[in-house]
């Protein structure tokens, strides 16, 4: 596992150029996927962002931040991580298919979390590979936000025959189920072109 420890956020810029520049050998075989890891000590969280952050979506929270919010402050880690040496895949090939959020208490606007990101899990897919990228908040050593980035590689791994999609689609179903007893405390429905 490599592991990269940061004092402050990697700089997007840097991140940028590795992945418009750097080749990646691919990807044959989705159980050699490395675990890549980076870890952020003490997360400054700025209240001017999240202002900004809830003036656009328009998900404001009296106790903390937005469910969605530590995602996005999270990104620089993430593209640390999917631009590391080590990461086979080209970023730039690489869409966001699913998210999970876990989130078992507020993350206090005042508060410095630490922030761990890191690739837990690769598999085949019909039309690529794909990886989940872990996100957590921790705060006094608990994991208070919890994060799952199921992001598909377009192309990458080897091709399924048709044979094997009943396994294929109960192996997807099975990454996609909810554990057994979750308590749903918010629906969010988000306009298809928020993003942009």
């Amino acid at each position: 596992m490599a592991t990269t420890y940061y004092e402050r956020m990697p700089p997007m810029s840097a991140s940028w150029a590795r992945a418009l520049t750097r080749s990646r050998p691919g990807l044959a075989d989705p159980a050699a996927m490395p675990r890549i890891e980076a870890r952020l000590g003490g997360l400054a969280i700025d209240a001017a962002w999240v202002g900004r952050y809830n003036a656009i979506t328009g998900m404001a929270n009296d106790v903390g931040l937005p469910i969605t919010a530590p995602q996005h402050l999270a990104f620089p880690l993430h593209m640390a991580v999917l631009t590391a040496p080590a990461f086979p895949l080209r970023v730039l090939g690489v869409v966001h298919a699913r998210q999970r959020i876990e989130q078992r208490r507020p993350v206090p606007i005042d508060a410095r979390p630490s922030v761990g990101v890191f690739i837990e899990a690769a598999r085949q897919a019909r039309r690529g590979v794909e990886i989940d990228l872990v996100t957590e908040f921790d705060l006094e050593g608990e994991t208070i936000w919890r994060g799952v980035t199921t992001m598909l590689a377009l192309g990458a791994g080897t091709p399924i025959a048709d044979a094997d999609s009943g396994a294929l689609a109960e192996r997807s179903q099975q990454a996609e189920e909810l554990p057994a007893d979750p308590e749903i405390s918010a629906i969010l429905r988000l306009a298809p072109d928020l993003g942009r």
